[in-house]
């Protein structure tokens, strides 16, 4: 009975951190979206209330959580980074003046004027917001990976998550069922067709939150060591991988089908090393497949078969040319956001901070374009350029030191552990890939991604832990011989 309540406490220990995650959520789905899940996004009263009421759990539970001295020493470059930060940006919202006048060039090659206009509201809510991001990243980076239980808790998340994941394929696959069968029939590349968009109002952030699930399925696939558990992660990931398909959400789509194929190629290479027998089936029935598919889509006489067509409508040969015009527009909005950070030195070196630059970038997107449609916060499609519009030269070059030292530490899994050093490259991999056509950014802005740095920093720590406690048990063992 004592052991089940201890048991009980350990996990009960976690509720804090689930209740910041989900008002930090909160939070952030407001600040991104006027027509918030609870408040309005221009609400202001109801965004004090989810900021105060996040910051109160936050400070009460960094109190009772003792700091740990024996951190890694990429925690400790972490800590001292979110404090630099920190301290910039709240130096850089004070100093940030009222009003700025800037010349910007437009695409046709005319520079022109823009006034950009903050409000003390405005830098409140970023004030806010920085408080909130460092604090969070803190808590889930720094103190949560030291406590007790937390690899059950990994676990426990990776289910969630999982399940959340194949949650939204169903309720896709039942709710638009008429609209993969028109995709089917006619082609996404033949018309202009929609396509599934599950629970949310957007083909992308679908398929996002899929992969995500995605990428959880193949660390618990790498985490059982038993081939019986491992195939029940392959079959789950196989609906959300026709769910992702189906969005033609082409970062998302390749990504998951990567991550499918070099998953399954490591399994081969194994299968050949110890059960040739099974390498050899496997291998052949996977031939077939391929044999298969090519026959049906490429021959002339099973063209008009149904097979062919709906194939032919699936995998149409222009598919890269639409992936093109999307990078097109991308590339395009990029560029806006550059223009706007090299508009001013401070900007340059210390960014416009949290909300202040998503509001300076949707301004500076109408100027381009009136007619593009945005949220009024514009989507810079690059985490890599909006953590450099927030926080400034001097912040993307600790975010990148902080990823170099996420690959050194990856590196080291591989020498050492190497199935779980192979997942987590291959994590990394997905999640720079994403940040680069995605705002996909590290425990960052919004709930997309957060819960794609959830995929990386999650099974690292994970990782990590493991490897401290062999570590430990060795290091024990060595001394009670040596006794």
């Amino acid at each position: 009975m004592k052991q089940r309540f201890v048991r009980i406490s350990k996990y009960t220990s976690f509720i804090p951190f689930i209740l910041i995650s989900a008002l930090t959520f909160l939070i952030y789905e407001q600040t991104y979206a006027p027509n918030g899940i609870i408040f309005s996004g221009n609400n202001f009263l109801g965004f004090v209330f989810l900021v105060v009421a996040n910051l109160t759990l936050i400070i009460s539970t960094i109190y009772v959580q003792r700091f740990d001295v024996k951190q890694t020493k990429i925690r400790m470059f972490l800590i001292y980074a979110l404090l630099i930060i920190l301290a910039l940006g709240v130096l850089n919202l004070i100093i940030m003046p009222m009003d700025q006048t800037i010349n910007v060039t437009k695409n046709s090659g005319v520079i022109v004027q823009m006034i950009l206009n903050v409000s003390q509201g405005d830098k409140f809510r970023s004030l806010m917001l920085l408080f909130t991001s460092v604090s969070f990243v803190y808590l889930m980076a720094v103190i949560l990976p030291r406590k007790e239980s937390f690899r059950g808790f990994v676990l426990l998340i990776s289910y969630s998550i999982i399940i959340y994941g194949l949650g939204i394929a169903i309720y896709s696959f039942i709710t638009e069922f008429g609209t993969y069968i028109d995709l089917i029939k006619i082609g996404y590349a033949n018309a202009n067709l929609p396509v599934p968009t599950g629970p949310y109002d957007n083909r992308n952030t679908f398929a996002s939150f899929l992969l995500t699930a995605i990428m959880f399925s193949t660390f618990l696939y790498f985490f059982y060591k038993t081939r019986k558990r491992r195939y029940i992660y392959i079959v789950l990931t196989v609906p959300m991988l026709v769910a992702i398909y189906f969005t033609f959400s082409k970062t998302n789509m390749i990504l998951a089908f990567v991550v499918f194929i070099l998953v399954f190629l490591r399994h081969l290479f194994l299968l050949l090393k110890r059960q040739k027998k099974a390498f050899f089936i496997e291998l052949s029935i996977f031939l077939v497949l391929i044999a298969l598919f090519f026959s049906f889509r490429f021959a002339p006489f099973l063209s008009t078969t149904r097979i062919a067509r709906a194939l032919t409508n699936l995998f149409p040969l222009n598919l890269v040319d639409i992936g093109e015009s999307t990078m097109k527009a991308r590339f395009e909005l990029w560029r806006l956001a550059y223009d706007l950070i090299i508009s001013r030195p401070r900007t340059f070196i210390f960014g416009d901070g949290i909300f202040i630059n998503r509001i300076f970038y949707n301004q500076r997107i109408v100027l381009e374009n009136p007619g593009w449609s945005t949220t009024g916060y514009g989507n810079y499609h690059n985490g890599f350029i909006e953590i450099f519009h927030a926080f400034g030269l001097i912040g993307f070059t600790i975010y990148i030191a902080i990823l170099l030292g996420f690959l050194v530490k990856i590196i080291g899994f591989m020498k050492k552990m190497p199935a779980p050093g192979y997942f987590l490259f291959l994590s990394l991999i997905v999640f720079l890939s994403r940040s680069n056509v995605e705002s996909i950014m590290l425990l960052a802005f919004k709930t997309e991604s957060i819960l794609a740095s959830f995929a990386l920093l999650l099974p690292y720590f994970y990782f990590s832990s493991l490897r401290q406690e062999k570590k430990s048990r060795t290091a024990e063992l060595i001394r009670n011989v040596s006794r």
